[in-house]
This record gives C-alpha cells, structure tokens and sequence, in this order.
C-alpha cells in the first residue's frame, strides 16, 4: 500500500517546502518533474516572481524538504498556484 500511495502523491507532495542543490527554499507546485517555485535565492533574497525549477535538473534537485519554521518562507497560495488557490 505504501508503494501505491507514494505512486500516487510522489516523494514531494505539492505544497512541501524544499531546498534544492543551488541552495534556493521553494515550494512544489507539481508532482511532473517535480517542478517547484524557488521563493528566495541560496543568499536569502526574496524572488519576486517566484523562479520555476525542475528538481529533474541536477543543478535544482530537491535536497531536503524542511518544516516552514526551517523555511523561513512566507508566501500567498496565489503567488504559487495562480487564481486557483482561491477555490
């Protein structure tokens, strides 16, 4: 069962605040890839907007995923999953 269900929602689930290998904190939006929305840079610097990484990539591959008092990461649901987030 745990196989199916790791199938089914994927390693990082949307919504799981990660780090990548560049040092970038973001979050991921899609289990395709996965892709995830860097929020700020490897220094700490806010991007604005938010970088799409594909964690397939090498040099964005998802290090660790980390609680949100670990992220230090504050963001709108809107910022990340568009007019979506408002259902």
């Amino acid at each position: 069962m745990c196989k199916h269900l790791s199938r089914q929602v994927g390693l990082y689930p949307p919504g799981t605040l990660v780090r990548l290998h560049d040092g970038e904190t973001g979050v991921v939006f899609s289990r395709a890839g996965p892709l995830v929305h860097a929020l700020r840079s490897a220094d700490g610097t806010p991007l604005s907007p938010p970088n799409i990484r594909a964690a397939c990539d090498p040099d964005c591959a998802i290090d660790a995923a980390l609680h949100e008092d670990d992220a230090r990461l504050r963001f709108s649901m809107r910022q990340v999953w568009g007019a979506a987030a408002a259902i």
